[in-house]
C-alpha cells in the first residue's frame, strides 16, 4: 500500500495567489552581473502570480527580515489583506 502523493506536488498554484517578493537592494552589488541576474530571478518569481508585488528593499542585505523587519511585516499584511 503506497501513501498518496501530496496534492501540492500534482497541482500548479492558483495564478492569482497573493505574492510579495522582497529583493535586497545591495545583495551581490559587488558583482554587478550576478546582482542583475539575481534581480531578474526575483522579478520572474513575482511574475508567477497576477496578484504579486515585487519590491527592492534598499538598505537591506540578504537577510531582509533582520535588516528591515518593518518591510517584512508590511508585506505579510499585504498578503493577508489580498487573500480572499
Amino acid at each position: 500500500m503506497s501513501s498518496p502523493e501530496p496534492k501540492a506536488a500534482t497541482k500548479d498554484p492558483p495564478a492569482d495567489l497573493p505574492v510579495v517578493v522582497l529583493a535586497s537592494g545591495v545583495f551581490l552589488r559587488e558583482a554587478p552581473t550576478m546582482h542583475e541576474i539575481w534581480q531578474d530571478l526575483q522579478r520572474e518569481l513575482a511574475s508567477l502570480s497576477s496578484n504579486s508585488v515585487y519590491s527592492v528593499v534598499e538598505n537591506s542585505g540578504h537577510f531582509i527580515q533582520r535588516d528591515r523587519p518593518e518591510v517584512v511585516v508590511e508585506a505579510i499584511r499585504l498578503v493577508l489583506e489580498s487573500t480572499p
